[in-house]
């Protein structure tokens, strides 16, 4: 579960890498597509069908995997409907901002203590729950 909350908190992050990836590819393409589609030899014909077909290989794959990445962000989404304010506020910014527990409870003015008991009350929680779907 604390690995999906890490993969939660760097989703949206992921998700734009993947699309900066996805938006680099496709000029790639077009470019290679103009330099092979000038040429009217069978080799420049088979090379762009081979091309074309890769970019669409990498293409679909970078896709799913950003489809996998948002399905996965609203999974745990849905899931912090049922926490406290405060316990959505400690998930945030331990996992999406990364802060470590003295800076968090400085910040929310907990000891490390409560703040560790919190962590163990959330993951009892969304255990159960996903327990509960299964």
């Amino acid at each position: 579960m604390k690995e999906r909350l890490r993969r939660w908190g760097t989703a949206m992050e992921e998700f734009n890498w993947k699309e900066e990836e996805l938006k680099k590819l496709q000029g790639l393409y077009a470019m290679q597509k103009k330099i092979w589609e000038s040429s009217e030899t069978e080799k420049a014909r088979k090379e762009l069908e081979r091309i074309q077909k890769e970019y669409e290989t990498e293409a679909r794959r970078l896709r799913m995997e950003m489809v996998e990445i948002l399905r996965e962000k609203a999974w745990v989404d849905g899931r912090l409907r049922n926490l406290t304010a405060n316990e959505i506020c400690f998930l945030q910014m331990r996992f999406e901002k990364g802060y470590g527990f003295d800076y968090i409870g400085v910040k929310m003015f907990l000891s490390r203590a409560t703040l560790f008991r919190m962590q163990d009350r959330i993951l009892e929680k969304m255990m159960a729950e996903e327990d509960e779907t299964e």
